[in-house]
This record gives C-alpha cells, structure tokens and sequence, in this order.
C-alpha cells in the first residue's frame, strides 16, 4: 500500500474536494491530511465518499505550519505501524493528480527518494530571488552549497519508506537542531533545509532521483508558466488534461498560476479557478 500526506487547512470545502477527489479518484492509495479544527466539517463529508481518507487536527504552536508539517508527517509514520511501499509528500491547494502516480516508469529506477526540479532555465538557487530570501529566512549558512544550483521544489517529495523516514529524520534533526526558533515562523523555511538537505549531500547513502518536468511524473509548472517555456496552445488535449510535450502528466504542481481560461478548461467536476 502506498501513501498520501498533504497539509490543506482553512480552505473551503471545494478546495478540500479537488484534491482529494482528483488523488483517489485516479490513484490507488491511503491518504492522511493535516487540517485545522474548522476543516473537520469538510473531512467528514468528504470521508462519506471516500475511505482511504483519514485526517488530524493540527497544533503547530508557534511555528509556520510549512516547516512543522515535516514533523507531523514524521511522528505519524513512526506512530502508524504500517510499511508503506512508497510514500508523496505535497501540497494541497495547488496539486491535481490525472493519473496513478505510483505506477509511472520513473519508479522502476527503484530510487529511494524522487525530488523535483523546478523548469527554471537558467534562473539558478542563487540567482532567484524567492529562493534567496527562503534561505535567508531559514538562517542557515548554505550560500556556498546552493552556488549555481538548480531550484527544487519542497512541496512534493516522493519515496519509499525508507527514503522518506530518512528524509524526514534528517529535516527534523535540522529544523531543530541547527534552525533557530525564531526562524521556524517564517514561510519559506523549509526551502533552506531542504537545500540544506539535498545539496549538502546529508542524504548521501540514498539513492536519490531527481525528476524534471520532462519526465512527467510531477508537473511544476510555476517557473515554466512565468518565463514562457509552455505552449499554451498545447498544454490541454481533447480530454482537457495537461500535457507535457503532448503526454498526459501524472501530477501537476502549482496549475494555480495558469490563466483563469485554463483553468475553466481542466476539469468538468471540480472548480479550479478558486
């Protein structure tokens, strides 16, 4: 059995049903998602429809809910007792499945972690402002190792369980070990650690993939959308799906960006201009 985790918290119910029925709908999975208190009325309507969801209500006291949703995901997986074969951390608001995304062919790499490059030309970590103040924020002292270095996304991570328990291990023992708690209520935190992570080789007895958008297993599609690398007129096919170099993507990353026109056009179910 695979796994699902995401954070969605103070949404309205139709966002809460995008997501979750455009991930069950197509994908063979469990999933549990980190939600406020005033999010249980949505859960529990959703749940009469679909059983693989399952939900907890967040506390994360005083940091950004960004950066301790990775401990969350973490105390839930050493808690659960299950041993899930392959796991995807991600966003909620932001994130449509079109198809089974444990089943795609990257998998057959048989790679412990699948991390995701933002289709960012040459715009580098370095180079970007965004991800330049993230870091900044985190307080961490990475300008050296992120030099020249392609952008990652944080907000989708996949991989087996041992992957994702180290990955995770090794966020946590950063985030709070090395982070100062005044840098824990930032948004954009977690960006640093994760390049703390990643580009500090912290991981190095992992076999790590890294995913482009060319693969089209994850779609991110911010940075593509702002500097004009999709054919719009191609984006969509006959089935109203996206598409990456006219193959249907299995999961697509921000599509929030995309012109309302779009997103009129993606599906006949959900709303997702919202």
């Amino acid at each position: 059995m695979n796994l699902v985790m995401t954070l969605c918290m103070n949404y309205c119910y139709e966002i809460f049903e995008r997501f979750v029925g455009s991930l069950l709908d197509n994908v063979n999975t469990d999933l549990i998602i980190f939600i406020s208190i005033n999010d249980i009325i949505h859960c529990e309507k959703l749940k009469e429809k679909y059983k693989g969801l399952n939900y907890e209500v967040v506390d994360n006291k005083n940091e950004h809910v960004v950066n301790y949703r990775f401990k969350m995901y973490y105390d839930y997986l050493k808690e659960c007792n299950i041993n899930y074969e392959y796991i995807f951390l991600c966003d909620s608001r932001d994130v449509l499945f079109q198809k089974d995304i444990f089943t795609h062919k990257l998998l057959e790499n048989n790679s412990d972690l699948y991390i995701f490059e933002e289709e960012s030309g040459v715009l580098t970590v370095d180079l970007c402002r965004f991800n330049s103040m993230y870091i900044d924020r985190s307080g961490l002292d990475i300008n050296d190792i992120i030099y020249d270095k392609k952008i990652l996304c944080v907000g989708t991570i996949l991989g087996k369980m041992n992957g994702i328990m180290r990955y995770l291990y090794e966020f946590n023992n950063i985030l709070y070990n090395v982070v100062e708690e005044r840098n824990r209520v930032y948004y954009g935190t977690d960006s640093g650690v994760n390049y703390n992570i990643i580009y500090g080789n912290k991981l190095d007895d992992l076999d790590i993939c890294v995913s482009k958008n060319v693969d089209g297993l994850v779609y991110t599609v911010a940075f593509a959308n702002h500097l004009g690398f999709i054919d719009k007129d191609k984006l969509l096919n006959c089935r109203n799906m996206i598409c990456k170099d006219d193959s249907e993507v299995y999961c697509v990353h921000q599509y929030d960006r995309f012109d309302d026109d779009i997103k009129k056009k993606m599906s006949v179910k959900y709303n997702f201009v919202l």
